[in-house]
């Protein structure tokens, strides 16, 4: 090869200087010599040469996240996430290493593995910029019923411009449709916080969920649901509305300050918003000052499989505002026959305005099985529902409660309140069964009477 320091400084004038920088390797790769020709004749033959070996340019630049504004795929450096999104196929992984501004809801049909860098000290972070009260930055669309789209995320913090409407990920589905396609989701130390949705599910929502996975390094603070929409029933950080028998869901994190509020009865979730779920679920987080009208840490809707409830619940509070509010911590509208609910873990300070300070069921048909073998310290509900620690109701007119519902005597309770009652229902109110109190409580297993009309 033969070329000069002049050659290199008059041809900056024709292309830029990473396509002179391509053009010396294909010199080389090729084995062409241009030394004789003009410098019009070298950008010309680089045009052509680029043009034709597209393939070869994207395996053979290699570019740090770091110093790349957009997003990295396949060492490429693309000026936006959806342009990374949209060159990616089956299974790809997408780098970020910087703040990188996301201005629409980007839709895709593949499995695809977001990462960030840390550079300079400084976690990589995607912003939603757009509003929209329905919408999110990443919308995996699978409808295909024979193809589950996994994503994963890992290492990058997510947030929203102030004063914008905005979630993070949602798959297809409303509270009224469960789609085909099933997404299946892995998040690893993600950090996403203060935002604000109409819709459920500020952080995820997943309409058709295969496995899911939460690690205990995620955070999710200060994200809120809320709207004067009427007839609008889920809250969420997280929500997955079916999640089939096949498939496993375990939730760790920290979840803190998080919010739901619609003007509609029986609405909830600050945390977490399930539906329908069969297969088996674990919950092993912390739960710290989540708020909304039922369930603050999690309502669910419909219980079919094994769910197993142990972190930390800390000062959780179900808020009355009108709406009938239920659940400190638990709102359980039907357990179903084989559905087994245990609560381990710590609960403290968490409050319900109404009914259940900790937990407020509705239906428990025979079959289904409700275990308690937790701390329970100091939490308080506030009105005639009563029942502290836990309070079950239900409009069914025939055998609302056959289910089995036991406290191990390896519980312990300290200093529940039911004030309503003068403490009556310290640990449990059950609809036309009768009320149990820590003065009642011997530190053996209990098994709660059931009811048939």
């Amino acid at each position: 090869m033969s070329y000069s320091f002049r050659f290199v400084v008059q041809c900056k004038s024709w292309v830029r200087k990473e396509s002179l920088l391509l053009f010396i390797y294909y010199q080389n790769y090729f084995g062409i010599h241009f030394s004789t020709m003009s410098v019009y004749s070298y950008a010309t033959a680089l045009t052509a040469l680029i043009a034709t070996t597209t393939a070869l340019d994207t395996r053979q630049v290699t570019v740090d996240a770091c110093s790349c504004e957009g997003a990295v795929r396949a060492n490429v450096c693309y000026d936006s996430l959806a342009a990374a999104i949209g060159a990616s196929g089956e299974g790809d992984t997408i780098t970020i290493g910087n703040t990188l501004n996301v201005d629409a809801p980007i839709e895709f049909l593949i499995g695809l593995t977001f990462e960030g860098k840390t550079c300079e000290g400084t976690k990589a972070k995607l912003v939603a910029t757009f509003d929209d009260p329905l919408r999110a930055m990443l919308e995996p669309m699978n409808e295909d019923n024979t193809y589950i789209q996994n994503i994963v995320m890992s290492d990058f913090d997510v947030t929203s411009s102030d004063g914008v409407r905005a979630a993070m990920l949602h798959t297809p589905g409303d509270e009224a449709i469960t789609p085909e396609g099933r997404v299946g989701l892995t998040l690893k130390n993600m950090n996403v916080y203060d935002m604000l949705s109409e819709y459920s599910g500020v952080a995820v929502w997943v309409g058709n969920g295969a496995n899911i996975l939460i690690d205990d390094d995620c955070k999710f603070t200060n994200l809120a649901v809320r709207t004067d929409v009427e007839f609008r029933y889920y809250g969420g950080a997280v929500t997955v509305k079916y999640l089939g028998q096949d498939y496993t869901m375990d939730i760790g994190g920290t979840f803190t300050n998080n919010s739901a509020f619609m003007p509609s009865l029986h609405t909830g979730g600050a945390a977490l918003m399930f539906e329908w779920i069969e297969g088996d679920t674990n919950i092993k987080g912390v739960f710290k000052n989540n708020r909304a009208n039922q369930g603050a840490v999690t309502h669910i809707f419909g219980l079919l499989g094994n769910m197993v409830l142990d972190g930390t619940f800390e000062g959780n509070e179900a808020v009355e505002e009108g709406y009938g509010s239920r659940g400190g911590v638990v709102r359980m509208t039907t357990m179903y026959e084989g559905g087994n609910l245990t609560l381990l873990g710590t609960y403290e300070n968490n409050v319900s305005g109404g009914r259940g300070g900790v937990i407020a069921s509705d239906d428990h048909p025979a079959g289904s099985t409700m275990t308690l073998n937790g701390k329970f310290i100091n939490n308080t509900c506030l009105n005639s529902g009563s029942g502290a620690v836990w309070s079950q109701w239900s409009i069914l007119p025939v055998s609302p409660f056959e289910g089995d519902v036991t406290i191990l005597g390896t519980s312990s309770f300290e200093d529940n309140t039911s004030p309503y009652d003068d403490n009556r229902s310290s640990i449990w109110n059950i609809n036309k069964v009768g009320k149990f109190s820590e003065d009642d409580w011997e530190s053996e297993t209990k098994v709660a009477p059931t009811y048939t009309e």
